[in-house]
């Protein structure tokens, strides 16, 4: 399908690279990143919202928006907030999305005692709201092309924890702009989540 276009858009570097491993001539690919409307401004979704989906207040708030399949690595998400628990941090998580590990995340939830902390939203179509509204913003991906909920949650302010997979090193500038851990290392994605909502505690 790729011999029948004149030229070929990648999102990011990594994508690039992974047409040229694939075959593709570098030169008929330009890197276009994903962009976000910097005009328009996300309402934090209300505290009614959030106690509806068993979000308690007081306490620094995680929030992943994915899909529940393997490239989201959910289940990694939520081995990183249990280890920022047993790490001592006091938090409240939320897991935004559905897909076919629905099911492993939540025995995984489950298994590691988080009922009263991770909070299984579903799909929704208010997401950037619970974007707007969470303290720390997290991507446990195993495979990403660029990562643009990243640039969302960085447009509402968020500090963002992620793993450094495909394009996301092109969004977030691990010690600059969010800290990075290595793909699928559920131990430092929660040392970094503990790093960030501790800092919060410590600013308030």
């Amino acid at each position: 399908k790729y011999d029948r276009v004149a030229g070929l858009i990648a999102i990011s570097t990594a994508v690039r690279d992974t047409l040229v491993k694939s075959g593709i001539a570098a030169e008929r690919i330009t890197i276009v990143p994903s962009g976000v409307d910097l005009t328009r401004t996300i309402d934090p979704a209300p505290a009614s919202t959030l106690a509806a989906l068993g979000v308690r207040p007081g306490v620094p708030l995680v929030v992943m928006v994915g899909a529940l399949g393997p490239d989201k690595a959910p289940v990694t998400f939520v081995r990183a907030v249990a280890a920022a628990v047993v790490a001592g941090t006091a938090l409240q998580a939320l897991l935004v999305g559905d897909g076919p590990l629905a099911g492993e995340v939540r025995a995984e939830r489950d298994a590691l005692g988080l009922g009263d902390t991770l909070h299984l939203a579903g799909q929704r179509s208010d997401a950037d709201a619970l974007i707007a509204a969470c303290d720390v913003f997290v991507l446990s991906s195993r495979e990403e092309g660029l990562g643009t909920v990243l640039l969302d949650a960085m447009l509402c302010g968020k500090p963002v924890a992620a793993t450094g997979a495909g394009g996301v090193p092109e969004v977030v500038a691990d010690g600059e702009t969010g800290l990075l851990a290595p793909v699928g290392d559920a131990t430092v994605l929660g040392a970094h989540v503990a790093r960030l909502s501790l800092s919060l505690a410590t600013t308030t």
